[in-house]
């Protein structure tokens, strides 16, 4: 009896989880409802990027590109002018696939919009129509001219979508047809150096964590005619650098080992802290594993690498004094903050200079975030996840604070996250301004 009433409950098991699976199979298949989202993320991410099957709009909330925030003032809140520098901030936001154009009083003075199925007729790499609305740009590079050079990418899919250039008017000039994942910056040759994510089937020895397939940050520059000058990957050019040490702090992330978030040129004074490091030379952010690394330009070693003094930091910069400046999202926990705009002295690999927020308003955005020196030595700051950018002077007050007016949700309870943001001074821009017919040049 007892044998046939335990052979019965292992049958009703087996049915059971049949059943469970079955139609678990169904929600994802039919209708892209994903149990246990959350606790499984990191597996369906893969999942998707592996496949380029982009996910749902139901599931967008969980793409890190709307954060919920209180509501409250938009637009221009603060501006002391006679601190602040002069010129046009230009930025991006997750709602749409635009970029914007604000003067210092915080009006709008140009815009270029220009959706995802405009831009390539046949999507070399995004096969569902329905996807296009959850593209957005997450790097851009403005011209003297008007023109502007954007990264197309897609939320839950960190392999990025390609490059577009657009004249002043939103017209597609070329486009690039490479996975290019968010960063890239254009150097004063006109060559540009961008951070392709590539999908490797060849094991690392020294990395036996890395079970194939998993992400290579990969770092291609391409001439201005858009021929590929060279391309060098980043996850084997840091074992090189490190050498012997312990690498089992990277892991198969579905944004990479690596997750690379920013690449800005070496300045002159950074280069000349280091024997081997030249202008123009890359300091890359590698984000997922809290590395900083400068890269030669010329043969893509990397010619320095520090793993500290945070993690999670998600742009990193050369000063025009020689150090580095980082926002570290998340790093910086042990002491209490939830994020912090950081001054590295790279040769002594100090911290010399830490800004976390004012009182009663911590710094507080995880990813996306971006810096911009200003020739006046004040620093842009891209508070992504909270909508919002502002000036920051060397004695730490803010001079030029703006705020996301992109919500949604009830109440307006959550704001689009400011994907980038980079002021230009009025004569590093030459076109004329197309917002309410007003000519500016």
């Amino acid at each position: 009896m007892n044998r046939v009433m335990n052979g019965f409950f292992v049958f009703l098991t087996v049915a059971g989880l049949g059943f469970l699976s079955f139609f678990g199979g169904v929600l994802v298949g039919e209708y892209d409802v994903r149990p246990f989202y959350s606790l499984l993320r990191p597996a369906f991410a893969l999942a998707d990027l592996l496949c380029d099957r982009p996910m749902n709009g139901a599931l967008l909330g969980n793409s890190g590109l709307w954060s919920a925030r209180p509501a409250g003032k938009t637009g221009l809140v603060y501006a002391a002018p006679s601190k602040a520098f002069e010129g046009y901030t230009l930025l991006s936001s997750a709602h749409e696939q635009s970029a914007f154009l604000y003067d210092m009083q915080g009006e709008l003075v140009h815009k270029w919009q220009l959706p995802f199925e405009q831009i390539w007729e046949t999507p070399p790499y995004a096969e569902t129509p329905a996807a296009h609305a959850q593209f957005y740009w997450r790097s851009m590079h403005l011209y003297p001219n008007g023109n502007l050079l954007v990264s197309c990418c897609l939320a839950d899919n960190p392999r990025g979508y390609g490059l577009v250039l657009m004249d002043s008017e939103s017209n597609p000039v070329w486009t690039l047809d490479e996975r290019v994942a968010g960063a890239f910056s254009v150097d004063g040759a006109g060559r540009i150096h961008a951070l392709v994510r590539e999908i490797r089937n060849e094991p690392i020895p020294d990395l036996p964590q890395l079970v194939c397939p998993f992400i290579d940050d990969v770092l291609v520059t391409f001439s201005p005619e858009r021929e590929v000058l060279s391309r060098v990957s980043l996850i084997d050019q840091a074992v090189k650098a490190v050498g012997g040490r312990n690498l089992s702090f990277l892991k198969p992330l579905p944004d990479g080992a690596l997750g690379t978030s920013s690449i800005h040129p070496v300045s002159s004074a950074l280069a000349g802290k280091f024997p081997a490091v030249n202008e123009g030379d890359l300091l890359v952010s590698m984000s997922a594993a809290g590395l900083l690394a400068i890269v030669s330009a010329d043969t893509g070693k990397i010619e320095w690498i520090f793993d500290g003094p945070g993690e999670k930091q998600s742009c990193a910069r050369a000063s025009a004094a020689g150090d580095i400046l980082l926002f570290d999202g998340q790093g910086l926990k042990q002491r209490g903050l939830k994020s912090a705009v950081v001054r590295l002295d790279p040769a002594k690999r100090k911290v010399t200079w830490l800004y976390s927020g004012q009182p009663g308003q911590a710094l507080n955005s995880a990813y996306h975030a971006v810096l911009e020196e200003l020739p006046n030595a004040n620093l842009l700051v891209t508070e992504a996840m909270e909508g919002r950018i502002f000036e920051l002077t060397p004695d730490r007050k803010v001079v030029w604070d703006w705020r996301s007016p992109f919500r949604a949700g009830k109440d307006d309870s959550f704001v689009a996250v400011v994907l980038g943001a980079k002021r230009y001074g009025k004569n590093e821009i030459d076109f004329k301004f197309n917002n309410g017919g007003r000519e500016w040049f």
